[in-house]
C-alpha cells in the first residue's frame, strides 16, 4: 500500500520531469538531441527525469509484487518512461501506470471487504491523488513546456491542453507569453 501510495507520487514528478524535457515529435530526434546535450552540459533535464524514471518503475514493480511483475516487465517500463520518447507517448504510459495502480488499489480494498465486511480507508494520500487527476486534465504535449506544480499541488486545470510554443503555468493558470 505505501508502494502504491508512493508510486503515485513519483509519478507527479516523472510528470514534472517530462514536462521540462525540451523534446520534439521524433524519438529518434530525441536521442541524438539528448546524446548531443548530455555531453556538451550534461543535460541536467534528463538526468533527472531518468531520476525520477527508475524510482518509479522500482515502485510500480513493489506496488504489483502481488501481480508477480518481473525484471522484463520492470525494463519495459523504464522503456516506456524512455526521455528520448515524445510526451505524448510518456503522457500515454504515466496515465496507464496510474490505472493500474488504482485497479491495484481497488482490489486491496475490495479484498479487504470481503475478508472483514468493511471498508478500507483510503491509503493513497490526497497531495497525490490530486497530481494524478492534475496529470489526467493537463496532459503533455511536445512542444509545450508545463510549469510544474509546488508541493504536489491541488491539480486543477481545465479542459483543452495548451497550444503549442506556449508554457501552461497551472499555478496562475494562465500561458506565460
Amino acid at each position: 500500500m505505501m508502494a502504491s501510495d508512493a508510486a503515485y507520487g513519483h509519478i507527479g514528478d516523472m510528470y514534472d520531469a517530462a514536462a521540462a524535457l525540451e523534446n520534439v515529435g521524433s524519438p529518434f530526434a530525441n536521442r541524438i538531441l539528448n546524446s548531443i546535450s548530455t555531453h556538451m552540459t550534461g543535460n541536467p533535464k534528463l538526468t533527472s527525469f531518468e531520476t525520477v524514471r527508475t524510482a518509479v518503475s522500482d515502485e510500480m514493480a513493489r506496488a504489483m509484487k502481488g501481480a508477480a511483475i518481473s525484471d522484463t516487465e520492470i525494463a519495459h517500463w523504464k522503456a516506456l518512461w524512455d526521455g528520448a520518447n515524445t510526451k505524448e507517448s510518456i503522457q500515454a504510459a504515466i496515465v496507464e501506470g496510474q490505472s493500474l495502480l488504482s485497479r491495484r488499489e481497488a482490489a486491496i480494498k475490495n479484498k479487504f471487504k470481503i475478508d472483514t465486511g468493511r471498508d478500507y480507508p483510503d491509503f493513497i494520500s490526497q497531495p497525490n491523488r490530486d497530481k494524478a487527476e492534475y496529470i489526467r486534465k493537463n496532459p503533455l504535449r511536445t512542444g509545450v513546456t508545463v510549469i510544474p506544480q509546488e508541493g504536489g499541488g491541488s491539480g486543477g486545470g481545465g479542459g483543452s491542453p495548451p497550444p503549442a510554443g506556449r508554457n501552461f503555468n497551472p499555478r496562475t493558470g494562465k500561458f506565460d507569453d
